[in-house]
């Protein structure tokens, strides 16, 4: 049992184009991102995914590499930035945070979830996890790169505001999971433009193993 949550961050420059560390848990600072191979299906079948760029995350490579660990991936196109995590977990997609309740939202991260913040003109963060009750893919967006601190903050349905989507697929074994989310540029900065190979952007993924109670 998984308590309380286990989050593991990613930091790193994402890079497009046209590392892995290995100790006690790995050390990543770059994921690249490659063109995707033919159209893309957000449907949490990584099928149609290039893997080859894909890094591993994991708190303890020694222990826990293949039941707490992750691979994760990222394409891009003219329109969108995709992120996809192929999960490890023996309690796959807990996550029990309504994505409707603010008082759920400040706490979503708690669970199973993803978190990907971004620095370009602006900063913008991103929370996506599966709300186990209600079987809904959720995603929301607040700004700032890590905005915790005190102030008011305002929460975004980043599905229904800036057009992100999202999918999952449970593992056939039932020991994890696959997420997979396509961003449109004009969610990742100001002024909307896709960025384009050889340009790179500031982010880091933050990724979390809730515990098998499903709130954190």
């Amino acid at each position: 049992m998984r308590d309380p949550a286990t989050r593991y961050p990613a930091t790193l420059v994402l890079a497009l184009l046209g590392a892995l560390a290995w100790g006690e848990g790995t050390d990543n600072h770059l994921l690249i991102a490659t063109p995707p191979p033919g159209p893309v299906a957000i449907d949490g079948d990584l099928a149609d995914w290039d893997r080859s760029r894909a890094i591993t995350v994991c708190p303890d490579v020694a222990t826990l590499l293949g039941s707490y660990s992750a691979l994760v991936m990222a394409m891009w196109d003219d329109e969108a930035l995709y992120l996809a995590c192929d999960w490890r977990d023996p309690t796959p997609m807990v996550n029990d945070y309504a994505p409707d309740l603010d008082l759920d939202r400040r706490k979503c991260f708690h669970s199973d979830s993803l978190q990907v913040h971004v620095r370009t003109d602006l900063e913008r963060t991103f929370i996506a996890w599966h709300h186990r009750r209600t079987k809904r893919d959720a995603v929301i967006s607040l700004d700032g790169w890590s905005p915790w601190g005190g102030q008011p903050i305002v929460y975004h349905d980043a599905i229904a505001e800036y057009g992100v989507r999202e999918a999952f697929t449970r593992a056939a074994d039932g020991e994890g999971y696959t997420q997979e989310l396509r961003i449109p540029w004009t969610a990742l900065s100001s002024s909307g433009r896709a960025y384009r190979a050889g340009e790179s952007l500031e982010a880091m993924l933050d990724l979390v193993w809730g515990p098998a109670s499903g709130q954190g």
